[in-house]
This record gives structure tokens, sequence and C-alpha cells, in this order.
């Protein structure tokens, strides 16, 4: 037997602008599921809303990625030169010669990378240059992050990292 109407309305003890409805018993499947009528659920556009959604998201995160391996390879980089530095000053015979040898070790570890931060800073600190004392080396450089043009991210960090190294207690050091 045919079904006459497939959908009936049933004005509930509610307002008027409410209706529920309710299907026959030829409508329902056997779980007890009513049927969805076709085109009652349309999904056009909803992945163009996706993707306008998600993809400005993965490109900030991608260029935040960027911003904090660019900085943390300059940190390696002043790293390494402060300890090129405290290496060079701690081997030579004067306080003098090891302020120069300290900034003479330590720019072209820097500048032979790949991202140099500018301006570079080598400070050596010879006060306790003696047989069994130590010598440290200060670098310090400004890492920009301008081009990368990240909302709310600073245009530039500063980097900061001193190293010492030990002189030799059984070898004789020059005055001046």
């Amino acid at each position: 037997m045919p079904s006459i109407v497939a959908w009936r309305r049933v004005p509930m003890a509610r307002p008027v602008s409410y209706v529920t409805y309710h299907a026959t018993v030829e409508d329902v499947p056997a779980v007890g599921v009513p049927r969805v009528p076709r085109g009652a659920y349309r999904e056009s556009g909803s992945m163009t809303v996706e993707l306008v959604v998600l993809v400005p998201v993965l490109i900030l995160f991608m260029l935040f990625a960027v911003a904090f391996g660019r900085v943390e390879r300059a940190r390696q980089e002043v790293i390494a030169a402060a300890r090129a530095g405290a290496e060079a000053a701690s081997v030579m015979p004067s306080a003098s010669q090891a302020q120069v040898a300290a900034a003479d070790a330590a720019v072209p570890s820097v500048f032979n990378q790949q991202f140099t931060c500018q301006p570079l800073n080598v400070q050596a600190d010879t006060s306790g240059f003696r047989p069994g004392g130590v010598v440290t080396v200060n670098v310090s450089c400004t890492v920009h992050l301008s081009d990368l043009l990240i909302p709310g991210f600073p245009g530039s960090g500063n980097i900061d990292e001193s190293r010492s190294a030990p002189i030799d207690p059984y070898r004789a050091v020059q005055d001046g």
C-alpha cells in the first residue's frame, strides 16, 4: 500500500512558530531513526570555509617555526663565537693580545654561518688574566625577524652569551 503522506505536521502545545515533524511508519527504517530527506543537509562550501580558516593558521605556525629556528640557530652561533674567543684569548701571552685574539676568533665563527646577526659585539674580560686565572668572553648580537612579517612578533631579538676558559697555571704571562 503506498504511503499517502510521507511527512505530516503535528502542532504541539507550544507557540505557533514551533512545529514538530513526525514520520509515518513506512518512512522509519528498521533501527527506528527517521530518514533524512534528500538535500536536507547540504554541505556545499564547507571545505572552502575550512580552508579559509585553516590555511592562515598553518602559515602562521610555519612562520613561528622559522622564527624560533632562526633565533636558536643564531644563539648557537653566538655560543660558538664566545667559546672560540675564550679559547683563543686563554692561550695568548698578554691581556691586550688576549682581547684582540678573542675578537679575531669570535667574528669569523658567526659571519661564516648562513644566518648572521648584526651588529656583533665581542668583549673580553681579562681582569683574571694570570697563571691559573680565567678569561671570559661575552658575545652579543641582534637577530632580525622583521622580514618574517608575523603579527605581534618582535622585529628583532637580542642574544647575549658568555663563555670562560682557564689559563694554564704553569705558564708565564706578560704584563700589559
